[in-house]
């Protein structure tokens, strides 16, 4: 049992000393969590917005009617980043398009190109997400438990859960950009 002494401003001694603990700080994420379709559709309405043009994040989350400082935006807009579509943080004053990210939703461009900024922004950019695809591309899909196992392999200290989400992004981005097609139920 410990003992203490406080004052109302510190804490004076103490009969035990506690071993200080390593703080544990959040690992950073180097490659998107969520689907490219669901950051290409916030990318198109910044492209709405502003033309083409860096729009206010706030004035944009009011157009599009969606809480500027939520998590869900945060995420949203933190995930548009690591893909390369805009620049600017979730604290940022002013959100814009990367030019590949204008590539990426412009409609006024032909479909090929408009295509290939999509897969490059949601696969070719990323190493983890290349080598997945570079590894199983014209071939037939493992499962799931594979493809996991081959990431854990790939990326440094990924625990379980995180080879999980790279796994499930890949082939839902692969899935929507029409790089991966579902043969008999596969995948």
């Amino acid at each position: 049992m410990s003992l203490a002494l406080y004052t109302s401003k510190t804490k004076i001694m103490s009969e035990e000393k506690k071993p200080k603990t390593k703080k544990e700080t959040r690992k950073r994420r180097k490659f998107p969590t969520s689907p490219i379709d669901e950051v290409l559709e916030f990318a198109k309405s910044v492209y709405k917005f502003g033309a083409g043009n860096k729009v206010r994040r706030l004035s944009l989350f009011d157009e599009i009617g969606k809480s500027p400082d939520s998590g869900p935006t945060r995420t949203l807009i933190t995930n548009s980043g690591k893909y390369g579509l805009t620049k600017g943080s979730y604290g940022a004053e002013f959100l814009e398009l990367t030019p590949k990210g204008k590539q990426a939703v412009n409609d006024d461009i032909d479909e090929l190109t408009r295509r290939k900024a999509q897969i490059q922004l949601a696969i070719t950019d990323h190493p983890v997400y290349l080598n997945l695809y570079e590894t199983y591309v014209g071939n037939k899909i493992p499962s799931r438990q594979v493809m996991i196992d081959f990431v854990k392999e790939y990326v440094e200290d990924c625990p379980e859960s995180e080879a999980t989400k790279i796994v499930n992004t890949f082939i839902v981005n692969a899935q929507h950009l029409g790089v991966l097609q579902t043969i008999a139920g596969a995948v």
